[in-house]
């Protein structure tokens, strides 16, 4: 489906969903298999669980010509304390330096032993660039299904189960939620509840092509419009509790969301030790929870005896006079990941003289904090 094509500096950056359908290599039957598509770069490692959660089997990737690296070794971990079957991908093999060997080799390391040296994982060799093998990694997925099958098959008949995979405000539909339904149906009527809270209704439904559905079954990922208020990715949608939910406050939770809430410290030290150092303030706004929550996190690692970071507010959405105040106020730089201020906004932060910057991909912004604490 070349998703990627359509991200920013050519890396996966939201966790989404897609379906491809394939034919069973056996039965020459036509299945589906949905894809979570789970970013790589070290700071979605909280997404990257949530994602494992809600998956049957993982596909590890692996470069052929870079091997096992750190990100590797933490997708592992995932995979195992999940405790997901998986198959093994080796990327990249038409690369020059692609060598499977050596990747068996540093895989076995860490106990994943392949299939043909003993083993029980199977490992296929693919190059993505050049569709070499897709087909192959296909047929082998719907082998493992077929063996974990009664640990994975799921119930349509009862009403839906579903986890929350990413949640926006989109300026023409309002707040907008991917959902991977999990068990159940989930239909265009149903009550959307999350945490026993009742969140709005069900107002229409799309698949990964953007085609409106009117009812989803097990393992599909839907688009859903009818929130009243954005779910937090990660969250549980469970309709069977419609009955004795509760009606949700929007504008209590509506000031949670929107950065109306204390500033965070996210340099963990003791309020005292963070007195006496010279702190770097920022305003973070973005498009989406996860990359919010994947950058909040990432701030949340960078440590230093004499110098840190402050979220003084964050997020979702346009950056706002509100926004732009804090900021102010606060003596912070106002930054959005692929967010845009509003006008009025924006003339602010020129007369103010308050710094904006904006970014797309989380390294360079990343990158941009870890200079300045240096200057600092």
């Amino acid at each position: 489906t070349n998703i990627m094509a359509k991200e920013a500096g050519g890396i996966t950056q939201h966790i989404g969903a897609y379906q491809t359908i394939w034919k069973d290599p056996k039965t020459q039957a036509e299945r589906a298999i949905t894809f979570i598509d789970t970013p790589g770069h070290e700071a979605f490692s909280m997404m990257r669980s949530r994602g494992a959660k809600v998956a049957d089997i993982a596909i590890l990737i692996v470069a052929a010509d870079d091997s096992v690296k750190p990100q590797t070794v933490e997708a592992i971990n995932i995979i195992k304390a999940a405790k997901l079957p998986f198959v093994v991908a080796i990327n990249k093999i038409d690369k020059e330096a692609a060598d499977l060997d050596r990747v068996k080799s540093d895989l076995s390391q860490h106990g994943i032993v392949p299939e043909e040296w003993g083993g029980d994982v199977p490992i296929v060799g693919i190059s993505a660039k050049n569709n070499l093998n897709i087909d192959k990694l296909l047929d082998v997925l719907l082998l493992v299904t077929d063996v974990n099958a009664d640990k994975i098959k799921a119930d349509s008949n009862v009403p839906a189960v579903g986890t929350i995979i990413e949640a926006h405000v989109n300026k023409g539909m309002g707040p907008v939620a991917t959902v991977l339904v999990q068990a159940g149906t989930l239909y265009a009527t149903d009550k959307l509840v999350v945490n026993g809270e009742i969140y709005g209704k069900v107002r229409a439904m799309k698949n990964y092509r953007g085609d409106t559905i009117d009812k989803a079954t097990p393992s599909m990922p839907v688009q859903i419009m009818g929130f009243k208020v954005a779910p937090e990715v990660g969250d549980i949608l469970d309709v069977s509790q419609a009955d004795t939910a509760t009606e949700i406050d929007v504008k209590q939770k509506r000031s949670q969301q929107t950065g109306a809430e204390k500033a965070i410290q996210s340099d963990a030290g003791s309020q005292d030790s963070d007195e006496k150092k010279k702190m770097l303030n920022v305003v973070v706004k973005a498009d989406v929870l996860g990359s919010l929550e994947a950058i909040v996190t990432s701030l949340a690692k960078i440590r230093h005896d004499e110098v840190g970071v402050q979220v003084v507010g964050k997020g979702l959405g346009n950056i706002t006079e509100n926004d732009v105040a804090k900021a102010e106020t606060a003596g912070a730089t106002v930054v959005g990941f692929n967010v845009r201020p509003t006008p009025t906004a924006e003339e602010t932060m020129r007369d103010k003289e308050i710094p904006f910057l904006s970014y797309s991909v989380i390294y360079d912004f990343i990158n941009w904090i870890k200079a300045e604490l240096e200057n600092m």
